[in-house]
């Protein structure tokens, strides 16, 4: 399935259908932490993937910061299962998918593979 070409409301409605994990009492906020953070970047004008080896930092810090109390804030399961959500892909450098070659991954096999991460939705129509 292809993502570009969404239109507004139907990336809208992606972003308002993400699935999130429950913990507790509350929905985790883990995707769209990342959802913003990938934003955040594409607003400075920095469309590159995200690595996942950055990601292990920076999401980790917004997690954090905005999540549940935790030893060790989770950052394979909102950059891997974001995915499902069918706005975000996993690739190697070379564009393979490595949704299709991994299951399920692990942190050594995802920097390993210098896995990167971008949400499907750049190029959008009115």
């Amino acid at each position: 399935m292809s993502y570009a070409g969404l239109t507004y409301s139907e990336l809208s409605t992606r972003f308002s259908e993400l699935r999130q994990a429950v913990i507790g009492d509350r929905r985790a906020p883990h995707k769209p932490l990342l959802v913003l953070l990938m934003l955040g970047r594409y607003q400075q004008g920095n469309y590159t993937p995200l690595k996942f080896a950055d990601a292990q930092t920076k999401l980790a810090a917004l997690i954090g910061e905005f999540g549940p109390p935790a030893r060790s804030p989770n950052v394979i399961d909102p950059f891997w299962r974001l995915q499902k959500d069918q706005i975000w892909r996993v690739e190697s450098p070379s564009g393979a998918r490595i949704a299709e070659t991994i299951a399920p991954p692990n942190i050594g096999i995802l920097v390993d593979q210098n896995a990167r991460g971008a949400l499907c939705l750049i190029l959008l129509r009115r």
